[in-house]
């Protein structure tokens, strides 16, 4: 028995591993899938990797005046998300991608 808790039994819970998924993707002036719907991703990070600003939207219909702004050197963590993803940018432009599951 543990000195600290005499005759208790102390229980733990495992927690899920993660998968981690890197890539990277080229978005260009017109609309890019950047990743396709997952029902299993439990997170995702974007990093623009570039200096031209990436319009991040939810559709094809993604464009530069009412999408999230991604300008070059910003990331963006979205968690709990699962549908695709779509950006265009001004000038091409690379983003960094992480997906994590559960």
């Amino acid at each position: 028995m543990d000195a600290l808790y005499p005759g208790k039994y102390i229980f733990t819970r495992a927690v899920p591993a993660r998968v981690f998924k890197p890539s990277q993707l080229r978005v260009l002036t017109t609309a890019t899938k950047i990743v396709p719907y997952a029902p299993k991703r439990s997170g995702l990070l974007l990093l623009n990797t570039g200096v031209a600003t990436a319009f991040i939207g939810q559709d094809q219909t993604v464009n530069t005046r009412t999408s999230f702004p991604l300008v070059g050197g910003a990331a963006l963590t979205i968690n709990d998300y699962t549908g695709e993803l779509w950006g265009i940018a001004t000038a091409p432009v690379t983003l960094g991608i992480i997906e994590t599951e559960l």
